[in-house]
């Protein structure tokens, strides 16, 4: 499978087709998998739960299976969270 993907700022804003491995099963693996597949994500959102995930503007929840909530036609866009100043709860994935 493969997705679309739009990435707005503070990320370089663009538009991608990104494969999905066979093992990526929920909207938590998608991610995953863009943060340790494209740097500008990675060097850009500390850790996933920065990262907010959202198909015409309706939040993707992280435990949703893939197969249930996307379809081939549907851009998913990234999002990067407001995180609040000096919040040490920050977890590398």
């Amino acid at each position: 499978m493969r997705v679309r993907l739009q990435l707005l700022a503070p990320f370089k804003e663009s538009k991608l087709l990104l494969p999905l491995p066979a093992t990526i099963a929920t909207i938590s693996d998608v991610k995953k998998h863009v943060r340790q597949s494209l740097s500008t994500v990675r060097d850009t959102a500390p850790s996933t739960k920065d990262i907010l995930l959202e198909i015409d503007g309706f939040e993707l929840l992280a435990g949703s299976l893939v197969r249930d909530v996307v379809e081939e036609k549907d851009v998913i866009t990234y999002v990067l969270l407001a995180r609040p100043v000096g919040d040490s709860n920050e977890e590398m994935s």
